[in-house]
């Protein structure tokens, strides 16, 4: 009856439901396990994200979808912080005792979720598809295209001064030396048009911040990766009277729709949808572990430009 894979008689049925609901009996997702030499259970491996002093929204929005796929394939999910894995459990005994392993993202991850494909285990990254990946077993969200995209924007629209806020483009991985590479060379297009960008890391939003914003070479637009990062960097540009949108443009990457219209006035992002990320890298996972064709799944999660009026055309002056 639990299983739903033999043949009872309703009235039968209907006497052993009753009695689980009486007993409040539950199934053992141990002995389970051992039944059907599947745990039911996914790995969701995090680290970075989730140890910055500022929760990140990509974090908790991609949480939530995974979370959603496992919920309605009958999955439980074991989530961990690999950073702590020299004070806990190691990184072995959470991605190898469940069915399958979910990493969050790839920079730091690489040689981990390389051991998993060398094993033939089921695993999925959010991020660019890697080289030692021959089935892609990625879901991408346009991470180096969007930066691309948001140069291009900025210099069409008269910027020529850019501050980008961001904690993860200078880690060592493929898909960062790939955006390295593309910031590269977008700056060098324009650069004759005195076209620059500065970078910041968010993780140390500082007064060395404060000085490049009112020191003698202001920026005149501001990329922030992390919305969240914002409200720290809009205190500070309140507190020096730098007027938004009229002293600098500000533009936000979020991972819900809705985000920047807390802000006053509210910020224009670039959307990508980080709950989509999380519950398709479910969704993948699971189709791997009970080996499906997924030469046809969709990996590429679409962003979307939300124009609020933070970013408004201006006149270059040479």
């Amino acid at each position: 009856v639990i299983n739903k894979n033999g043949k009872v008689r309703a009235e039968t049925e209907n006497k052993v439901l009753a009695a689980i609901k009486k007993l409040e009996y539950e199934p053992s997702i141990v002995a389970k396990g051992l039944a059907t030499n599947k745990t039911r259970m996914l790995s969701l491996l995090l680290n970075r994200f989730i140890s910055e002093k500022i929760e990140s929204q990509y974090s908790i929005r991609f949480i939530y979808g995974f979370l959603n796929a496992a919920a309605l394939n009958n999955y439980e999910v074991l989530i961990k912080n690999i950073e702590l894995d020299d004070i806990g459990a190691p990184f072995d005994n959470a991605s190898l005792q469940t069915d399958g392993a979910a990493f969050l993202t790839v920079p730091d991850n690489e040689e981990r979720i390389k051991m998993l494909i060398k094993k033939e285990r089921p695993v999925v990254y959010a991020g660019l598809q890697q080289s030692f990946d021959a089935i892609g077993c990625n879901i991408y969200g346009g991470y180096h295209l969007y930066r691309k995209e948001l140069l291009e924007l900025l210099f069409k629209r008269g910027y020529r001064n850019i501050l980008m806020v961001d904690g993860t483009v200078n880690i060592k991985s493929e898909m960062n030396d790939l955006t390295r590479k593309t910031l590269d060379q977008t700056v060098e297009k324009y650069r004759q048009y005195g076209f620059a960008l500065r970078e910041y890391d968010s993780k140390s939003i500082s007064s060395e911040l404060e000085q490049v914003f009112t020191g003698s070479n202001p920026p005149d637009s501001l990329i922030v990766h992390g919305i969240e990062h914002y409200i720290e960097l809009s205190e500070m540009l309140i507190r020096n009277n730098i007027s938004v949108p009229n002293d600098i443009g500000v533009v936000g990457v979020v991972h819900s729709r809705s985000s920047g219209t807390e802000f006053t006035p509210a910020v224009t992002t670039i959307y990508l949808d980080a709950f989509e990320m999380g519950r398709r890298s479910g969704e993948l996972l699971i189709k791997f572990i009970d080996g499906e064709d997924v030469s046809v799944f969709e990996r590429n999660v679409p962003y979307t430009f939300i124009d609020r009026g933070s970013l408004p055309e201006r006149p270059y002056k040479m």
